[in-house]
């Protein structure tokens, strides 16, 4: 049996096609694992509807957690199936979905299968999203070969996942998106990753999707990037140049994070200061280390390192992102080093 697992927050607009595309899937042998976040719309009573004429749909409420890694923690201990697939409350898929899938998982006896994700954007325009490995859906992988691959998204992170490998891993709940993380590290804990025709459409455009919707929380994915760099270095040879590009594109994003916070603290709330200082000052410290604005090496001591660092960072924030109205005077640059001490 497939468990199909679509956590809900006020989606009352999209649930029904959502429901209908599962509803309509020429495989039977699943379950749908609905986690309602505590609507304030009509998607709780909406998905009860549906659950009354077809017992495939388990119906959960839960207290707000407000994002996807906290519905997941909650239905991790739910799910039945031998194999589980995530969806988002708009999400749909082409009746032949999971049939494509759960044969091409038979055929391979892989720990995952990826469908080929197709982006659907609310102005219509075509996109065909990720298809296999370049558009081949031939090859079967190794999970750290995925692992590598899903990092830039060369290959989608949706997948029809052996259920024993979500369970085992787990997810953290410590960043907005740390189900993104999960996902990669759900992948290298495979032994073999396959990938399918079987068409999933990923609806991008909701203007009430949390990837949507900015909000101080967003400010929490330089610390899913740290803990993915984090991943990666026990995970691949150490003298793989990946590990070298992550640490200098994940340095990069923290310091402009750093200095859009200055602009904009005073409008957020003290609570989610402290909680997004956290994020800055975990991620510097996992990321100081390994990477320079402009992407050398640098391992100088503690005291050293933030004085070169600083004057390195001054010269970079002015060539590159000097469209962000902020000063870039050494007090500024000192306020961003203060904010990861």
């Amino acid at each position: 049996m497939v468990s199909i697992f679509i956590p809900v927050y006020n989606g009352e607009h999209y649930l029904r096609r959502t429901l209908d595309s599962v509803l309509s899937q020429t495989y039977a042998d699943w379950e749908l694992l609905l986690v309602d976040d505590s609507s304030t719309d009509a998607s709780y009573a909406l998905l009860q509807e549906y659950a009354q004429s077809d017992p495939r749909l388990k119906v959960h409420r839960k207290p707000n957690g407000g994002d996807v890694p906290h519905a997941w923690e909650y239905a991790i201990p739910h799910l039945q199936g031998d194999f589980t697939l995530y969806m988002s409350q708009d999400d749909t898929l082409a009746p032949d979905c999971l049939a494509l899938l759960v044969e091409r998982q038979q055929q391979t006896e892989a720990d995952a299968v990826l469908p080929h994700e197709v982006f659907c954007y609310s102005d219509g325009r075509p996109d065909e999203g990720i298809k296999g490995i370049n558009g081949d859906t031939s090859p079967v992988i190794t999970g750290i070969e995925a692992f590598r691959l899903m990092i830039d998204y060369s290959i989608s992170g949706r997948a029809l996942w052996r259920t024993e490998v979500i369970r085992r891993e787990g997810i953290t709940t410590e960043t907005f998106n740390a189900d993104e993380l999960a996902q990669r590290l759900w992948a290298a804990a495979c032994r073999t990753v396959a990938f399918s025709e079987g068409k999933f459409y990923y609806h991008r455009g909701n203007p009430n999707s949390i990837t949507e919707c900015l909000s101080p929380r967003h400010f929490e994915d330089v610390l899913t990037n740290a803990r993915l760099l984090e991943a990666a270095q026990r995970l691949l040879p150490l003298a793989d140049p990946l590990l070298r590009h992550m640490a200098t594109a994940y340095f990069q994003v923290l310091y402009r994070r750093m200095l859009l916070f200055l602009q904009e603290q005073k409008g957020i709330d003290p609570a989610q200061r402290m909680r997004i200082r956290y994020s800055f000052r975990q991620s510097y410290h996992l990321l100081h280390r390994d990477a320079t604005p402009s992407g050398h090496i640098m391992r100088l001591g503690t005291v050293a390192y933030p004085f070169f660092q600083m004057i390195a960072l001054r010269r970079f924030l002015r060539m590159k992102y000097h469209h962000i109205p902020v000063s870039y005077d050494i007090d500024t640059i000192y306020i961003l080093h203060q904010l990861c001490r």
